[in-house]
C-alpha cells in the first residue's frame, strides 16, 4: 500500500503540469473566442464559405445544391486538403444559425483542448511522463494549434 501512494505523490508535480497545460489551453481559447472580434483571420474566411455552402454568401452566385455544398465550397476553399473540417463548419450552422460568432468559434475550442488532452496521452509513453507534460505546455500555447 505505501508503494503505491508514494508512485502517486511522486506523479503528482506531473498531474499538476498537465492539468495546468489543459487549463491554459482552454483559457487561452476561449478568452480568445469571447475577447477578440472577426476580423481578417480564418474564421471569416470559414464563415463566408459555409455562407456560400448555404447560398447566402459573397460566392452564392456558385449555386446551393448539394454539390456545392458537398463537394463545392469545401473542396475549392480547402485546395481540396481539408473539406471535413467545412462540413463540420456547415453543420454546427445547420443547428443554430442564428448566433454565428459563437458557432464558428465552438469547434476549434472543442478540439484544440480535446487535442492537447490527446497529445499528452499519445506523448506519454513515447517521451516520459515530463518531456510530455512540458511538450503539452507549449502546445496548449502554440499560436498556429490555438486558431
Amino acid at each position: 500500500m505505501k508503494r503505491h501512494a508514494g508512485g502517486a505523490l511522486r506523479r503528482l508535480p506531473l498531474l499538476i503540469i498537465v492539468a495546468g497545460a489543459l487549463w491554459l489551453g482552454l483559457w487561452v481559447r476561449v478568452h480568445g473566442a469571447l475577447h477578440y472580434p472577426f476580423n481578417a483571420d480564418e474564421i471569416v474566411v470559414i464563415q463566408n464559405g459555409v455562407r456560400d455552402m448555404y447560398g447566402t454568401g459573397p460566392d452564392r452566385h456558385l449555386g446551393t445544391n448539394w454539390a456545392t455544398l458537398v463537394f463545392g465550397v469545401p473542396l475549392r476553399n480547402s485546395h481540396s486538403l481539408a473539406p471535413l473540417w467545412w462540413w463540420l463548419q456547415a453543420g454546427l450552422r445547420y443547428f443554430s444559425s442564428n448566433n454565428e460568432t459563437f458557432v464558428f468559434r465552438v469547434l476549434p475550442v472543442t478540439l484544440g483542448v480535446l487535442g492537447v488532452a490527446l497529445f499528452y496521452r499519445v506523448a506519454a509513453p513515447v517521451f516520459g511522463g515530463l518531456v510530455a507534460a512540458l511538450l503539452t505546455v507549449l502546445l496548449s500555447t502554440n499560436d498556429i494549434f490555438v486558431y
